[in-house]
């Protein structure tokens, strides 16, 4: 994008403009003009005009070329001529609200204002990558979010900000605009994911506008009190890993059905005990990717492994009574957490809080930030969000069953800060409380 501001000057009334002569499309039109007048001129005085005519006739052409290389670009960009012009009228609407705000270089009787370059450009039907140019002395981005979403309005007020961020040259405020009012949950109809399953088998997807990438950020943390959606959104995960071809171990102290069936323990001695096992698999898994001369699980064709260790928090309190048994605990989940990534074995990890006591060891715990779910309470915790989600301001806010925040640093831009999630729902689910 052009960084070069726009400069505004004042007019006699005290108010901001910018100069027509600014438009190309004004220099196009003039041209044509002008030519016309030449043409009429000449026809109808017999006027030697014809230099004149000739001259603007090119500059036209020119800038007719320019102008329609500037729409068929535009048009790509967008994916279709409305998509464009709602851009343009987007980026003039942002254009004016910085100008009537204090995010610009502005001095109260200076005769001309400096406003950033603006463009906006539709990743598709429901969102928009916004970039605003930074100027000198425009250091608050949470001030140039805050004014972009309130001037969204009318058509437009369904969008808002759902990222932001600085651009890596440190030039640019880029964010993610997004249509808040539409829903990107799955809807699962007789219990079948089969219309929501990847062709990348280490692919999970989770919503319309979340993928799960499990070779980039391959451990996930869960967190979510009873009648959060939490079990709903594991057995959706199971479900799907299941038709992936992923080998799952699914561990309880409450040994549910899930125990049973995905050949995992729930007496804390065994669950400790079976995920040394996994550890040793893992170095084998190791060993066998560096002999072949390979880099990660992938390039050896090996499947993905997940580990789902359900009910950390009352894990960690039978735990509590054994110290030898806690530390075997606390190392095994730190080796897996820590070096399970390219051997293809996930962690995932779920509990009901994610502070010290219900969570994981803190040495586990670094490796599990960079994929989260919150659901229901746990969204709204500062505790929780604290643990799992550092150094984000999130706002009071009341979530629905199934409903919550997500983090992916790896899933887009739109990801890397925690955004509002809702977790896949199954029509006619009858154990959806849990």
């Amino acid at each position: 994008m052009n960084n070069l501001p726009r400069y505004y000057y004042r007019n006699r009334e005290g108010y901001y403009e910018y100069p027509l002569y600014n438009y190309p499309f004004v220099w196009f039109l003039s041209c044509i003009i002008i030519c016309l007048i030449c043409r009429i001129l000449s026809t109808k005085f017999f006027l030697n005009l014809g230099y004149f005519e000739d001259t603007f006739g090119i500059l036209g052409l020119g800038l007719g070329v320019y102008l329609s290389i500037q729409l068929i670009v535009g048009i790509k960009e967008n994916h279709g001529i409305f998509k464009y012009l709602s851009s343009l009228i987007i980026a003039d609407t942002v254009r004016k609200a910085l100008l009537n705000g204090m995010n610009v270089n502005r001095v109260k009787d200076s005769p001309f204002v400096e406003v950033p370059n603006i463009k906006a450009v539709y990743q598709n039907e429901n969102a928009v990558a916004l970039t605003v140019g930074k100027l000198v002395g425009m250091h608050d981005l949470d001030k140039v979010s805050e004014d972009v979403n309130s001037c969204l309005r009318g058509f437009y007020s369904k969008f808002a900000v759902v990222s932001s961020s600085v651009s890596i040259d440190g030039t640019n405020f880029e964010f993610c605009l997004e249509n808040v009012e539409q829903s990107y949950r799955f809807v699962i109809k007789n219990g079948d994911v089969s219309p929501f399953l990847s062709e990348n088998r280490h692919e999970i997807r989770l919503a319309k506008n979340l993928i799960w990438n499990a070779i980039e950020t391959p451990m996930l943390s869960i967190l979510g009190r009873t009648r959060s959606g939490k079990t709903v959104f594991s057995e959706y995960l199971l479900k799907v890993m299941e038709k992936q071809g992923w080998r799952i171990n699914y561990y309880s102290v409450k040994g549910d059905i899930y125990v049973r069936k995905f050949h995992g323990q729930s007496e804390p001695q065994k669950i400790v005990e079976s995920l040394e096992k996994w550890l040793h698999v893992m170095k084998e898994r190791n060993k066998q990717i560096a002999d072949a001369g390979a880099k990660t699980y992938v390039d050896v064709g090996l499947p993905d492994i997940a580990l789902i260790i359900d009910e950390i928090g009352l894990l960690n309190g039978q735990l509590a009574v054994d110290s030898k048994l806690k530390k075997r605990w606390e190392d095994v989940i730190t080796g897996l957490m820590g070096a399970g990534a390219s051997a293809g074995i996930h962690v995932i990890a779920v509990s009901q809080r994610g502070t010290k006591d219900f969570f994981l060891p803190p040495s586990a715990l670094v490796n599990g930030r960079d994929a989260v779910v919150m659901l229901g309470l746990s969204a709204d915790s500062g505790d929780d969000r604290r643990a799992l989600m550092p150094g984000f301001e999130i706002p009071h806010r009341t979530y629905a069953q199934g409903q919550g925040l997500a983090r992916f640093v790896t899933s887009g831009k739109r990801w890397e800060e925690p955004n509002f999630y809702e977790a896949p729902y199954f029509e006619n689910y009858e154990g959806k409380k849990g």
